[in-house]
């Protein structure tokens, strides 16, 4: 029996934060693990109606839900057999459609309101994909993708570090993927090409950002060459500056031709700019002291709440840096990032937390 189009009650609670007193709305409280779309990716609908969460309710496996912002209900999207990377999806444009990888290889679609379901494209089973992202004109989706046939396993990670790629996929399905680049060191973070087709991505081992175009051309390290500093979590500032974290010392923005300036100067770990582009929310991390917005012009930062978030059976957040670069750890294993970030128009923030239970929650924060 199929658990596609399951529906839930409200879950909703309301509360104040210890620190802060700013509202915080919890909207899942389902005994299960439960994760928001990535930092890059909006988790609201364009129309503010919905919320995309993934989550495991009834099963080990991730899926696909929406939660009503106007009543709290909750209803699942998808039920595959096989995980959705919980860190891969992303909503179209048009806000019908949520776009995904399952882990059988196919790149599909689930209709936010009717349900329906389309496969986009086929990769070969066992592959996987990063974050996918829309292209700036609709046509396609872009992300990293490795063809190694043994992911899955607990140390896919050795695994996935070879063969890695940034593949894009036609939307219409009519043309087989196409790979930008083929890449020898192990990398991530991949940000979607800005409106001139400029494609930037991180290096996991030597802290480097590396910049190029969607074509497969003009490819250069744009910035960085550490060993005891990440250069991590890119995310576009707007069409020319792309906002990055120097861990654990500061907040920084580059242009793509080189200009590097310092925001601000504190252990700020995932970054999510604002609607208007003035702000930056984000977690931190060794040591989690909450999380912060901050103010790019003014170069200041504030506390927006406590997330009080505790790692499960240790973790990442147990070490003395969030991960070795050379790590073993499975994307459907449940981490305790917070990865906040904005609505659509900047009122309210979206964060995971567990608030030191065994279970990833999702909670809202009102600005």
């Amino acid at each position: 029996m199929s658990n596609k189009d399951k529906k839930y009650p409200s879950e909703k609670k309301v509360f104040k934060d210890k620190k802060t007193s700013r509202e915080i709305w919890q909207i899942t409280d389902f005994p299960c693990q439960h994760n928001k779309l990535y930092i890059t990716t909006n988790s609201w609908t364009p129309d503010g109606k919905y919320i995309i969460f993934l989550g495991q309710r009834g099963t080990n496996i991730w899926n696909l839900f929406k939660v009503a912002m106007s009543s709290g209900e909750i209803t699942q999207l998808t039920d595959e057999k096989a995980h959705i990377n919980p860190y891969n999806p992303d909503i179209s444009s048009d806000g019908n459609w949520v776009w995904y990888h399952t882990g059988t290889g196919e790149i599909k679609g689930v209709h936010i309101e009717t349900l329906e379901e389309k496969v986009i494209a086929n990769i070969p089973e066992g592959s996987w994909s990063s974050t996918i992202a829309e292209t700036p004109d609709g046509k396609n989706i872009i992300g990293r993708v490795n063809y190694h046939k043994n992911l899955l396993q607990p140390d896919y990670m050795e695994n996935y570090e070879l063969n890695r790629t940034i593949t894009i996929i036609s939307l219409d399905g009519k043309e087989t993927p196409q790979q930008v680049m083929q890449e020898e060191f192990p990398f991530g973070h991949v940000l979607p090409p800005n409106k001139d087709g400029v494609i930037v991505y991180s290096k996991y081992d030597q802290g480097e950002l590396w910049r190029i175009d969607s074509d497969g051309k003009n490819k250069r390290r744009l910035y960085g060459h550490y060993h005891d500093i990440w250069i991590t979590h890119p995310v576009w500032l707007n069409n020319d500056e792309v906002l990055f974290n120097e861990w654990p010392k500061a907040m920084k923005k580059i242009s793509l031709d080189g200009k590097v300036e310092t925001i601000t100067e504190f252990n700020a770990f995932h970054p999510a700019v604002s609607p208007d582009k003035n702000t930056v929310v984000c977690d931190t991390t060794h040591p989690d002291t909450g999380i912060y917005l901050v103010d790019i012009k003014k170069k200041k930062k504030e506390l927006l709440c406590l997330d009080e978030c505790v790692s499960i059976g240790g973790g990442q957040w147990g070490e003395e840096r969030p991960y070795p670069v050379v790590h073993h750890y499975p994307w459907h294993v449940p981490s305790t990032h917070c990865h906040p970030s904005f609505n659509r128009n900047g009122t309210q923030v979206l964060f995971n937390s567990n608030r030191g239970s065994e279970y990833m929650q999702l909670f809202v924060v009102i600005i």
